[in-house]
């Protein structure tokens, strides 16, 4: 079998962090990053979610910066933080990233897929296994079944995965049985927009034509965004109460950032077009606050670790507009949860008229600068 040609240095590995390089989730359960109080400065991602199919793990205290803490004054000799990568130097940076991948030494995808199928016939109720928190349905075996059969027959799926865990053969079997549980418990081909009544007619979320390079692009605004609205009426007054409306609102958000994936995907065009969106994300109406808030911080968990884990080697670029003082600091917070290749595609646009290197002004919408009307809500 060729995955036996792959170096011994990998082999080694075997026993280091799973599902680190291109999603921030793990096998392992729980959301878990050690705080005190927001007052200690300390920014807590602990709630009560212990699905180990999408699950995320933080092993390390990740520090409010004194900016958001305390709204002291900056001496004009210090230097502050800047917002250094620009969105014109991210093709470059891909580009290269993407031809290290294909260097990699590789393992054959069709010698991968018979390794899954032979993992899964040995013990397929581990393979499913998952500590769940209260109220969740256990997973279906049949569910599970069906999931297996078609990731494994999608050989462009399996190579997504083998890049996204650099052809580590242990982090890919994992991640393959991590996004098997997802699937089977959310459904996202499934879901419909009466599945997202809150969230789809907010408008937060649009498609956005495509890039020249014939991307397909989305565009979300977060001044359209309100977490408080999704899952129902807001909760009762109990604990009991609050917390379900929680549950209920963040479960909401995972089917529309999966709906919303799963739509750009539909739309995308065929290769040799890269297989890959883009994404202008506005931050007009952010505010400092917003971190603070536990439902805020849950779904923006949830919103990486689907788009890293779940869709791995999907994401071609994000660009980010209207970047108001302050984000700074948050972005500070957020870049640690993203993986490095991730990361890396993330750029800040300082003028409007940069978005024009990758789009075409007919394509823009007309406050980025183009001659596009809004785009229409997703249906």
């Amino acid at each position: 079998m060729r995955i036996l040609r792959k170096r011994k240095s990998s082999l080694s590995n075997s026993n280091s962090q799973l599902s680190k390089s291109s999603a921030l989730g793990t096998t392992t359960a729980g959301v878990s990053v050690s705080s005190q109080s927001l007052l200690s400065g300390s920014f807590p991602l602990n709630f009560e979610d212990n699905d180990d199919d999408d699950a995320i793990q933080i092993h390390s205290r990740i520090q409010v910066p004194f900016e958001i803490v305390s709204s002291s004054t900056t001496s004009t000799h210090e230097r502050k933080p800047t917002l250094q990568t620009h969105v014109s130097s991210l093709s470059v940076d891909i580009t290269a990233r993407e031809e290290e991948d294909e260097q990699e030494e590789k393992i054959d995808v069709v010698s991968f897929a018979q390794h899954l199928k032979q993992q899964w016939q040995i013990d397929p109720q581990s393979m499913i296994q998952t500590t769940t928190s209260s109220g969740r349905t256990p997973l279906n075996l049949e569910d599970c079944k069906l999931v297996v059969r078609q990731m494994t027959a999608d050989p462009k799926h399996l190579q997504r995965i083998l890049i996204a865990r650099k052809y580590n053969l242990q982090d890919s079997t994992s991640l393959f049985f991590e996004q098997v549980r997802f699937r089977a418990r959310w459904k996202p081909q499934e879901i419909q927009p009466n599945d997202i009544p809150n969230a789809l007619p907010s408008g937060a979320w649009r498609l956005c034509g495509y890039t020249k390079e014939g991307c397909v692009v989305s565009n979300y605004k977060l001044q359209f965004w309100d977490p408080n609205a999704y899952g129902g009426s807001g909760g009762g007054d109990d604990d009991k109460g609050k917390s379900s409306s929680f549950e209920e609102g963040v479960d909401e958000y995972v089917r529309y950032v999966c709906f919303m994936l799963e739509l750009m995907i539909q739309n995308m065009k065929t290769e040799p077009v890269p297989q890959k969106f883009c994404l202008i994300f506005d931050l007009k109406g952010f505010t400092p606050s917003l971190v603070f808030r536990k439902n805020v911080r849950a779904m923006i968990v949830k919103l990486i670790y689907v788009a890293q884990s779940q869709y791995p080697e999907r994401l071609r670029k994000v660009m980010l507009v209207n970047s108001p003082l302050g984000f700074e600091s948050a972005w500070r917070l957020i870049k640690p949860m993203l993986d490095e290749k991730t990361a890396s595609k993330v750029g800040f646009c300082a003028k409007l008229i940069n978005l024009q290197e990758d789009m075409d002004v007919s394509v823009l919408p007309i406050e980025y600068g183009g001659t596009h009307h809004e785009y229409p809500l997703p249906c």
